[in-house]
C-alpha cells in the first residue's frame, strides 16, 4: 500500500465517523427547520 493510498483510507474512514456524528444533528435540524415552516403556515392562517 502506498502512503497515498493509505491517507486515503484514513480521509474515507474519517468522512463514514463525520457523517456518522453529524447525522444526529442533520435530523435535529431538519425537524427545526419543519417546526419552523409549521409556526409561519399557522400564523398566516
Amino acid at each position: 500500500m502506498t502512503d497515498q493510498m493509505a491517507l486515503q483510507a484514513v480521509l474515507d474512514l474519517l468522512d463514514q465517523l463525520i457523517a456518522s456524528e453529524l447525522r444526529p444533528l442533520l435530523e435535529l435540524k431538519e425537524a427545526a427547520t419543519d417546526l419552523l415552516r409549521l409556526d409561519e403556515l399557522f400564523h398566516r392562517a
